[in-house]
């Protein structure tokens, strides 16, 4: 799952009218614990809010994971815990356990790992897999149940933690994060300035995520283009230390991706940068997308000490445009 798709999405389901009520999660920090130290990307969605929204259908096909559809399904199989549910699911990319060394295609190395929250019965679903005589996976006495229906030689798998928390992935990740569990290895709470800023989400918001440094450079190189042929570039995109993005349930239709830099001299760099950047692509008369620079030009860009902020509001018909047309580029 590309995390961009991610950033898209949440950006223009941030135009949606969130209930003052709402409740979503900071998640607990034995969540955060289950995941490696090594992680890129990480994203959170709570689906109890989703699930009730119009354009839920879009933020399945296009963000949420596929492993988390595959869970769905198996918990929906007849003979399974029919009061079973997913109310959340926090997802993050890890390097790839069979990965090569020497592999030049960042992407093609990571792979998925899925933590869903919920009700779930793992009771109920040893009693599935015995009665069918399909076989689980057993490592170190923790039983992995293929979502396929295959031995778990291939294919996601699913390993219940206890009965509120349900880890997806392919077999090698599962065992890493089994040795993780098992104070083998070092956690995400290690990797102490990632952590935090996981922790920071709001606990209110419906949908946020995480890049660290390497994919927030990327990030901010989509989003400033026009900077990537400068002699400089490089040494300016490394000043990026990390990049946010979360929809506040408090904050009616506002949607805030925040950009961490090294310093605040440099968020005001880029926030200076930023603006530049949408005058210029508003004032040429062959800009193919004059809707998204519109929209983009009256998004408020504000620098506070080493954090560049910028928040967006969008109308329903123009989150359902923009959903359609599967992107949101500022350039």
């Amino acid at each position: 799952m590309n995390f961009k798709v991610l950033f898209t999405a949440a950006i223009l389901l941030g135009s949606m009218v969130w209930s003052s009520a709402a409740r979503a999660g900071a998640l607990p920090t034995e969540v955060i614990g289950i995941f490696p130290p090594d992680v890129a990307e990480f994203a959170f969605t709570d689906l109890r809010q989703a699930r009730s929204m119009a354009w839920f259908p879009q933020l399945q096909r296009k963000v949420l994971p596929d492993q988390l559809r595959q869970f769905e399904l198996f918990l929906a199989s007849p003979g399974m815990d029919r009061d079973s549910r997913v109310e959340q699911v926090a997802w993050a990319m890890v390097p790839s356990s069979t990965a090569s060394e020497f592999s030049q295609d960042a992407a093609a190395s990571q792979e998925t790992v899925v933590v869903a929250l919920g009700q779930f019965s793992p009771e109920s679903t040893a009693a599935y897999f015995k009665a069918r005589k399909r076989t689980a996976v057993n490592v170190r006495d923790h039983f992995l149940y293929p979502l396929n229906g295959g031995s778990g030689d291939g294919g996601n798998l699913v390993w219940f933690v206890n009965s509120t928390v349900a880890v997806l992935g392919e077999r090698k990740e599962l065992e890493k994060l089994i040795g993780i569990n098992d104070n083998e290895g070092a956690s995400l709470l290690s990797n102490r300035s990632f952590a935090t800023l996981i922790s920071q989400a709001n606990p209110r918001s419906v949908i946020w995520g995480v890049l660290n440094a390497s994919r927030a450079n990327v990030e901010m190189q989509a989003i400033l283009p026009t900077l990537a042929g400068f002699s400089q570039s490089q040494q300016l995109f490394s000043k990026v230390r990390a990049f946010t993005l979360e929809i506040d349930a408090d904050r009616g239709t506002q949607s805030i991706f925040e950009v961490i830099c090294a310093s605040p001299d440099d968020a005001s760099m880029f926030a200076s940068l930023l603006q530049a950047a949408v005058l210029y692509q508003a004032s040429r008369v062959d800009q193919p997308h004059q809707d998204m620079t519109a929209l983009l030009s009256q998004a408020k860009v504000a620098a506070s000490t080493d954090r560049l902020d910028v928040t967006l509001a969008l109308t329903d018909g123009q989150v359902v445009d923009l959903l359609q047309r599967n992107g949101f580029s500022p350039h």
